[in-house]
C-alpha cells in the first residue's frame, strides 16, 4: 500500500504594532491667592495656548515622529498586518477631557474647573510600504477620520503609520477656592484630558486597533499667605482754624475708626498697632504743628483711645496698643472696631499761617 506524503508549510506573520506619545505638564510653580479671592472665589490658575507651547520631540523606530509643535501627539501603526490591494486603513483622535477636577490637597477637596476653546488637530498616514501618504486638519470633536485610500499594491500591504496631534487651542484652568482653606502651600498634579491616537488597518475588521495615548496635565502649588488686613475710616483729618487769643486746650476734636480681620488663620491672631509721628513731638507728648515766635512749641496733636477732651490725658506715640485677639478659624475673623481720637491741643501762642504733620499706623499681627 503506498502512502502518499504531502508537506505543510505554514507560513506566520508576526501581527506588530507599535506606539508612542508626547505627554504634556503645564507648570504653575507658584499661585498665590490674595485677600479678594476666599472662600468659593474663582480664579485663575492660568492659560495655556497650544499653538505657542513647544512639546518635547518624542521618536521611535518608525519613520513619523512627534515633533516639538505636536502636541499631545500620538504615533501608532501596523507591521505585517496583510491589507488587500483594494482596502484601507483609517486613523483619527479620541479626545477626552477632564472639564471638571476635584482632587484632596492636605485633606481640603479643591475644585478646578477647565475649559478648552477651539481645539484643532492634525492627522497624518503614511503608507510605508508604497511611500503614499495623507494629511488633513480639523476641530477637535468634527468626528472625522483619516483613510489614505486603496493598498496599491497587489500584494497587499503590510506597514502603516498613523499621526495625530493637536496644533491650536487654548486651555483655560480656573480654581473655586475652597471655604474651609487655611494658610499653607497645596501642591497640585491634576490630569486634564487624554488625546488618543486610533488606527485601524483594516476598516471592515475594527477589532485590529491600534492606539497611542498622550495625557495633559497641570502641576503647581497654591500659596494661602497669613492674610490679616486693616483698614482706616480716614487718612486725612483737618482742623478747624484756632485764633492767637484762644485759651490754652483742646481746640478741636477728631476721630478714625481702625478695622482689622484675618482669613483662613490657623492659630489665635493678637493685633498691635503703634503711632509713630513723623515730625517733632514736644514736651507733653504732642505732635508739633506751630511754635511761637520764640520757636517754642505751641500748637500741637494729642491722640487717646478714649473719647476725653482733656489735653493732658493723652496717649504715648511710638507705644504698641492691643487692639485685640482673634480665634483660629477656616473663615474671616474681625478684630473690634477700633476708634482713635485725635485732639488739637494749644499750649502757646502760635505764630500766624497753615501747618500739617503726619503720622504712620504700624499694624502687627501676632500668632
Amino acid at each position: 500500500m503506498n502512502k502518499n506524503m504531502f508537506p505543510l508549510i505554514l507560513f506566520m506573520w508576526p501581527l506588530a504594532s507599535y506606539a508612542l506619545s508626547n505627554n504634556y505638564s503645564a507648570r504653575y510653580p507658584i499661585v498665590t491667592i490674595d485677600k479678594t479671592q476666599y472662600s468659593g472665589k474663582n480664579i485663575s490658575i492660568g492659560k495655556l495656548d497650544i499653538s505657542t507651547t513647544s512639546s518635547t520631540p518624542v521618536t521611535g523606530d518608525g519613520v513619523l515622529s512627534c515633533g516639538s509643535k505636536d502636541f499631545l501627539c500620538g504615533v501608532t501603526g501596523s507591521r505585517n498586518v496583510a491589507t488587500a490591494w483594494l482596502a484601507s486603513p483609517l486613523g483619527r483622535g479620541e479626545w477626552y477631557p477632564k472639564n471638571i477636577v476635584t482632587t484632596t490637597i492636605n485633606g481640603i477637596p479643591f475644585t478646578f474647573n477647565i475649559t478648552f476653546e477651539n481645539l484643532r488637530y492634525n492627522y497624518f498616514l503614511r503608507n510605508n510600504d508604497s511611500g503614499g501618504y495623507a494629511e488633513t486638519t480639523g476641530s477637535v470633536g468634527d468626528g472625522k477620520s483619516i483613510t489614505i485610500g486603496r493598498c496599491g499594491n497587489t500584494s497587499g500591504c503590510r506597514n502603516y503609520e498613523f499621526r495625530a496631534a493637536l496644533h491650536a487651542g487654548n486651555v483655560l484652568i480656573n480654581l473655586t477656592v475652597p471655604s474651609n482653606i487655611k494658610s499653607g502651600q497645596y501642591p497640585f498634579n491634576i490630569l486634564l484630558g487624554e488625546y488618543k491616537t486610533v488606527f485601524t488597518p483594516r476598516q471592515s475588521s475594527p477589532s485590529y486597533v491600534h492606539s497611542a495615548t498622550a495625557q495633559l496635565y497641570a502641576t503647581g502649588t497654591i500659596v494661602l499667605p497669613e492674610r490679616c488686613f486693616l483698614e482706616l475710616s480716614d487718612n486725612n483729618i483737618t482742623f478747624q482754624k484756632v485764633a492767637s487769643g484762644d485759651e490754652n486746650d483742646v481746640q478741636d476734636k477728631k476721630n478714625i475708626t481702625i478695622k482689622s480681620h484675618c482669613i483662613g488663620i490657623d492659630k489665635p491672631v493678637e493685633l498691635n498697632v503703634k503711632l509713630v509721628p513723623n515730625s517733632i513731638v514736644d514736651t507733653g507728648g504732642y505732635l508739633n504743628l506751630a511754635n511761637n515766635s520764640q520757636g517754642t512749641g505751641a500748637l500741637g496733636v494729642a491722640y487717646s483711645w478714649k473719647d476725653i477732651n482733656d489735653c493732658n490725658s493723652n496717649e504715648d506715640f511710638n507705644k504698641n496698643y492691643l487692639i485685640g485677639k482673634v480665634s483660629a478659624t477656616t473663615g474671616r475673623s474681625n478684630f473690634p472696631d477700633t476708634k482713635i481720637y485725635f485732639l488739637l491741643c494749644k499750649y502757646g501762642i502760635p505764630k500766624q499761617g497753615t501747618y500739617s504733620s503726619s503720622i504712620n499706623l504700624t499694624a502687627t499681627w501676632k500668632q
